[in-house]
């Protein structure tokens, strides 16, 4: 027998896992692995973190979402492509119709802003005030 052939007894080697750093070396948490799913945010979870972040009235956070929202569905509907920094560039990839509703396959082209450490490919800086004042 030569080193290549086996016995009929060995089982065959299991994949090999990959391992994931515990933290960046600067001490912040690791970015999660390509298609790991930490969490999933809802609609709800969004409009708590909005709310809490613009101090604004959890009424009106979910009205300004919820139009937000249908805007963004309908425009992806039509296959129109979305730029929103610092979100990032989004466009249909595949739609098909279904029984249950539409299927979209959408790809989304994220730059590597100051988070990640890498330059802007625009040289503007990002806006350190609000968009708009918040009505009392």
């Amino acid at each position: 027998m030569t080193s290549k052939e086996t016995s009929g007894t060995d089982k065959p080697s299991a994949p090999k896992k990959r391992r994931t750093p515990a933290a960046a070396p600067s001490g912040e948490p690791a970015a999660a692995p390509v298609g790991a799913v930490l969490a999933t945010v809802k609609k709800k979870d969004l409009l708590e973190r909005v709310a809490q972040a613009t101090g604004a009235d959890h009424k009106q956070v979910r009205d300004i979402i919820e139009a937000t929202l249908t805007a963004l569905g309908e425009a992806l509907s039509k296959g129109e492509e979305l730029n929103l920094p610092p979100f990032g560039k989004l466009k249909v990839n595949r739609q098909h119709e279904r029984a249950v509703g539409e299927m979209m396959t959408l790809k989304l082209r994220r730059g590597a802003g100051p988070a990640a450490g890498g330059k802007s490919s625009s040289k503007r800086k990002l806006a350190k005030e609000p968009l708009a004042e918040v009505e009392d």
